[in-house]
This record gives C-alpha cells, structure tokens and sequence, in this order.
C-alpha cells in the first residue's frame, strides 16, 4: 500500500498558514491503516525512546517489590536523577518502550509515537505537528512522558525531582504502594 501524502501535505499547509488542524489530525489519528503505513513511508529511523512516568516510578505496582524503602527514601537530589534516568534506560531495554518519531516538512516537524505491536511491526499513532521537536518533547512532557536528554529537549532537573517526590517518597511516607 502506498500512503496518500496529500492529508499530510494539507496538514502542513494548513499549519504553516496558520489554520487550526485539530479536525484534520483527528482525522488522521483515526486512520488505523494510515497509522500501521505512514511511518514506514515518512519516518526514516529519526526517533527517541519515550517511557511513561508511570513505568519509570513504578506506580502500578508496589514498588517496594522492587526496591528498599530506605534506599529511596535516602537518595540525595544528584542521586534521584540517576535513578530516574537508570529507570529510563532499563525501560528501554526491556523493549517495551515507544518510540516519538520525526520528519521534518517544509518548516513544520510531524512526529508520531512508534509503539511496537510484536510480529506485526510497528503501528503510529499519536500523530502530531510542531513548529520545532523542542515543542513536541514540551508536548510529550506534558502528558507524562519522559525521556532521556537530547539535543533537542533536556528535562529540567528540579521537575524530575519534584515528580521523584509526588511518585515515589510521598506515596511511601503515606504508607500507600
């Protein structure tokens, strides 16, 4: 199956011209074959590993089941972002983290998260258009997702404190795993 560009090629119209594209990336974000093709056609291997806060602070689970309570109630602040970027990697390797995807048109940058679907390959979804790959990690970070630095985005250090602090030591000082 070819992709029909020409949605794609309106949506970067549209937005360069300063048009709200809202209906249109629903649209495309709805398009399920679209999702399965338009990464294989537009996207050229220029991706980073996203993972959920949720998998880096283990908030689905009893995190004592993984780790000492003392050992994280102890860490200093140059020791929480070693943790937190130790949690990102081991995400990372375990294979099961997404994947934010980009290609740059005209002078707009579409992403879409890869998300791997086993034997299937990979299936797009998430398809967005920024002005730069700063403002789509801005984006991602918004909605809870975290990364390791590039040279487009660093997380800031006191915000991975601060969630080191809501996610991990205040949920264990309140006796709730």
């Amino acid at each position: 199956m070819t992709v029909d560009f020409s949605k794609i090629d309106r949506l970067v119209s549209d937005f360069e011209s300063g048009l709200s594209v809202d209906t249109l990336l629903t649209e495309l974000n709805d398009d399920k074959e679209l999702g399965w093709e338009l990464g294989y056609e537009l996207f050229d291997f220029d991706f980073y590993f996203v993972v959920h806060e949720s998998s880096v602070f283990v908030t689905d689970d009893d995190i004592e089941d993984y780790f000492e309570t003392s050992y994280l109630l102890q860490l200093r602040d140059d020791q929480i972002l070693e943790f937190v970027n130790s949690q990102i990697e081991s995400c990372i390797e375990g294979g099961d983290a997404p994947a934010v995807n980009f290609c740059e048109i005209g002078s707009s940058c579409i992403s879409a998260i890869g998300e791997v679907r086993g034997q299937a390959g990979i299936e797009f979804v998430d398809i967005d258009i920024t002005k730069t790959r700063s403002d789509r990690f801005k984006k991602l970070l918004d909605q809870g997702c975290l990364f390791l630095p590039n040279e487009h985005f660093v997380i800031d250090e006191n915000l991975l404190i601060e969630k080191y602090q809501k996610f991990i030591r205040n949920r264990l000082n309140q006796g709730t795993k």
